[in-house]
């Protein structure tokens, strides 16, 4: 198999497939889905990391793949600990994966990712599609949940522009004027980052222009800071 895959002699997606069937029967024929490799990472973090088909990976976590364990996705001598499930969303699997994964009971709320930061945060600055598969599939989910820097989801999204995310929050209940560590709130932000639609979105659910962070600033002060002028005068 890996000679004719090296040499190209099988078609676009044959060599997937049957690499899927291959783990499917193992499974099948009770393979331990929880075994680990030298590195001590299980075939669910391994199939996750080389970015592997995802009815593969989907077979794996129905076979009971560990969910809770953290991947050290870090260079030397740092280290950078993240969850099976935040590498689906961060590694370009489909929502499907997510899906299997919370139907399995994951838990969403726990800080499981860098920076004290749960699945949420971590979606919020990564994909609207997996920020709506947890507030559908998680409804009680409190979005106003701050990470190690006090930042919420909807700061996190505000900060990446992720314009959708940043609805979608603001449609569950987050609140507009939480701020962070420093006194940033999503406005501020979104707005010294230039993210023109966020700007407009967050304002139009209440965000609080006036507000201040602990260097005196406001939104509008951050934005002119960084050049964005039309948008520090539409602020005002």
């Amino acid at each position: 198999l890996y000679r004719k895959r090296k040499d190209g002699e099988y078609a676009e997606g044959e060599v997937a497939k049957m690499a899927t069937d291959a783990a499917s029967l193992l499974l099948a024929h009770g393979a331990d889905v929880t075994a680990r490799d030298a590195q001590g990472e299980t075939a669910l973090a391994k199939s996750l990391l080389h970015r592997l088909p995802s009815d593969f990976v989907l077979a794996l976590v129905a076979a009971g793949g560990p969910l809770d364990d953290r991947v050290d996705l870090g260079q030397p001598p740092e280290h950078l600990y993240v969850s099976p499930a935040a590498m689906a969303i961060g590694l370009g699997q489909p929502p499907t994966v997510l899906v299997a994964m919370l139907e399995r009971g994951l838990d969403t709320a726990r800080p499981t990712e860098p920076d004290d930061q749960n699945l949420l945060h971590y979606a919020a600055m990564k994909r609207f599609d997996a920020v709506k598969t947890i507030l559908e599939l998680r409804p009680e989910q409190d979005v106003n949940v701050r990470d190690d820097s006090w930042a919420t989801a909807l700061f996190l999204a505000a900060w990446k522009g992720m314009h959708a995310a940043v609805s979608a929050l603001l449609d569950r209940g987050a609140d507009p004027n939480l701020p962070d560590g420093e006194g940033n709130t999503a406005l501020h932000t979104a707005a010294r980052n230039g993210h023109d639609d966020v700007v407009e979105a967050l304002l139009s659910r209440g965000a609080d222009r006036s507000l201040r962070n602990q260097a005196g600033e406001t939104a509008a002060d951050r934005a002119r800071k960084q050049g964005h002028e039309s948008l520090a005068e539409r602020i005002g």
